[in-house]
């Protein structure tokens, strides 16, 4: 069950955001969310003062050099969106310049990683621990953000876990989640020992789904009885007649974590210190500029999903999100994922995951 899925490259083209955003056109409607002009409610922690982006250093505007960056679909990537589509490091360098890529899997982000086909991209912590534990030449560069996870159904009869665990034991269907060894995965566990005392109790019932494909299937009530849902998808099935949501990941996990991570290549990090610097800084600065700007950044949001969801929704996901740099949560998945024997050792620190541009804050 545990083994880990390095499975082979799948490179998609640059428009698997908008074939992603498709799946999910039909729930994603323009009354969804009122568009509001209020600054967003969320924080950006743990950054230092940052330039405007825009201004540039006599030392980055002879620095030359490209991120290849790799993601998966989803609200909490925005800093890297609205990075890639202002153009904010070709600004400040413009011999630099951010190549962005959306895969369909986390697996495939460690492969591309791993065969240097990828310089840096998105990984929740429990994906990283396997990593690092398997020695993939990898740490963590920055935080991206914390933004609801949910496990939800569509079924009458379920009401509770007990409800799932038996539904799913007489009628054959399953729980989705992106991929085994992920924080999803990790998150179901939980809250399996938390109410059955096993954090295996629904392991023989969870298979490795992508999202738009977990979401038409529960939607449609056929094979999948539930799944693990964060925004956007999560926004627009919540306001859905019949979707019930059975567990919150921050109550089970007893901590605020983030869903992704950046992860950035040894290579990269070694070779390309000062292009590794800029970004890092552009990063923290996209986080400022998203809250500062949440109606625009919706709009880019929306324009990455092909306009099939629109920025209403968007908008009301940057409300619930806490974009942030600050590695949290680290130290307890690895306590969760070596006792489930998923990783068979522990770092000492989550300093040991990171690289030392973060160590001086206060993560766990």
């Amino acid at each position: 069950m545990y083994r880990w899925g390095l499975s082979v490259l799948c490179l998609v083209v640059a428009t698997s955001a908008v074939s992603l955003a498709a799946d999910w056109e039909s729930a994603a409607t323009p009354g969804a969310a009122a568009t509001s002009n209020k600054r967003i409610g969320s924080q950006v922690l743990g950054q230092a003062a940052t330039k405007p982006f825009g201004r540039q250093t006599q030392a980055q505007s002879s620095l030359t050099g490209k991120v290849r960056y790799i993601k998966v679909f989803g609200t909490v990537h925005a800093p890297v969106i609205v990075m890639s589509r202002r153009k904010m490091m070709e600004s400040k360098a413009p011999g630099v310049r951010l190549e962005l890529t959306t895969l369909s899997s986390t697996p495939d982000i460690n492969q591309a990683i791993l065969t240097n086909n990828a310089d840096a991209g998105s990984l929740g912590a429990a994906p990283v621990l396997i990593g690092w534990s398997k020695g993939i030449p990898y740490r963590i560069g920055a935080s991206l953000g914390s933004v609801p996870l949910k496990l939800i159904t569509t079924r009458d009869e379920i009401k509770t876990l007990k409800d799932l665990k038996q539904y799913l034991a007489t009628s054959g269907a399953k729980i989705a989640v992106i991929g085994l060894g992920t924080l999803q995965h990790q998150f179901v566990q939980m809250a399996a020992e938390k109410e059955f005392g096993d954090p295996k109790a629904l392991d023989p019932y969870m298979v490795a789904m992508p999202q738009p494909d977990s979401r038409a299937a529960l939607k449609a009530k056929r094979d999948i009885a539930a799944r693990v849902s964060s925004p956007p998808a999560l926004t627009v099935e919540l306001k859905e007649q019949g979707v019930r949501e059975l567990a919150d990941a921050f109550e089970v996990a007893g901590v605020m974590f983030p869903l992704a991570t950046v992860v950035v290549s040894r290579r990269f990090h070694d070779e390309q210190p000062e292009v590794y610097r800029l970004f890092i800084e552009t990063l923290k600065e996209a986080m400022d500029w998203i809250a500062a700007n949440p109606d625009e950044t919706a709009k880019i949001l929306s324009e990455e999903a092909g306009g099939k969801i629109p920025p209403a929704v968007f908008l009301q996901d940057l409300r619930t999100t806490k974009f942030d740099i600050t590695p949290r949560g680290i130290m307890r998945f690895s306590d969760f994922m070596l006792k489930t024997g998923q990783i068979s050792k522990k770092p000492s620190s989550w300093r040991d995951l990171t690289w030392p541009n973060l160590h001086g804050l206060n993560g766990n």
